[in-house]
């Protein structure tokens, strides 16, 4: 990925969450800034209700499981956010935040809370670009840290940042694993071991191995791997949930929540007409940093 670039990724989770707040009233997870955030080329779609008829509703339908998994894991992401800053945890950082707007649309109560966006730094250029064409102010408590991942760790970015090792943070990995080779994924997971507190929270979503899919949604995933691997991010990574469990466990996490795509469906999508679902193997972990302060 080059600087002026952003992660195609990126864009169409942006895409979908403009999609949601545009035409489902944000019924599941309000984004309205999506729209400013995400590509011309995907604002010109979602502008104009006949062509996102034929684009989204018509051939891209067989891929709309994806965009269950972008809304759900986000939702479940900012459901948390309010209880665990009571908590404790005064800092949020959105490692691979691609066009993330949380920062805009902070509710009440998390006004004081600290956020260290990070991501590679083309994306970022990008981001920075759309954020001041929407002449949103996002605050004097978010930073925006450029980081290539190929090269450094989270933890060598976050030395950069005003974040601070001693106090709780959320870890917020939403949309990323994916696409980063197994070991890169756990790799990644012990260097936000080695620098958050106890107390600090990870969440992030995964895939399990196709293998162990029911036929249907195994033939959902492909479809979803087909269309990352055309944009040139394919996806790399399943991952094992009893292994990701123990490594967890090893680098000093408990899990709190591993939740299915029935459960993520059972919470934001059963009360839905259009049928939106997650695909069965798209999971959605939560872990917490145990040991003494």
């Amino acid at each position: 990925m080059k600087r002026g670039q952003a992660s195609s990724t990126a864009d169409m989770t942006a895409m979908v969450r403009a999609h949601e707040h545009l035409y489902a009233d944000g019924e599941t997870f309000d984004d309205r800034f999506a729209l400013a955030l995400t590509s011309p080329g995907w604002q010109r779609v979602l502008r104009s209700r006949a062509i996102k008829t034929v684009v989204l509703d018509g051939l891209l339908r067989p891929f709309r499981g994806g965009a269950a998994v972008v809304l759900g894991r986000a939702r479940y992401l900012e459901d948390q956010l309010p209880r665990l800053a009571r908590e404790g945890c005064a800092q949020y950082v959105v490692v691979g935040a691609g066009m993330d707007s949380f920062s805009l649309r902070r509710p009440l109560g998390l006004e004081g809370l600290r956020v260290i966006e990070l991501d590679h730094p083309g994306t970022q250029a990008v981001k920075r670009e759309r954020l001041s064409a929407t002449g949103a102010h996002v605050g004097d408590n978010v930073e925006l840290v450029a980081v290539d991942f190929e090269a450094e760790t989270v933890a060598d970015a976050l030395g950069r940042s005003a974040y601070d090792a001693t106090e709780p943070a959320v870890f917020g990995w939403m949309g990323v694993t994916y696409y980063l080779a197994e070991e890169t994924v756990y790799a990644t997971i012990a260097s936000m071991a080695s620098c958050c507190a106890p107390g600090s929270e990870l969440l992030f979503d995964y895939q399990v191995p196709r293998a162990l899919a029911e036929p249907k949604s195994s033939r959902v995933l492909r479809r979803l791997d087909w269309m990352t691997a055309k944009v040139g991010e394919p996806v790399l990574a399943e991952l094992d949930r009893q292994v990701l469990a123990t490594r967890l466990r090893e680098m000093g996490f408990e899990v709190a929540a591993d939740l299915s795509a029935d459960a993520l469906d059972r919470m934001y999508f059963a009360h839905r007409e259009s049928g939106l679902r997650v695909p069965a193997g798209m999971r959605v972990m939560h872990a917490r940093r145990i040991g003494s302060r």
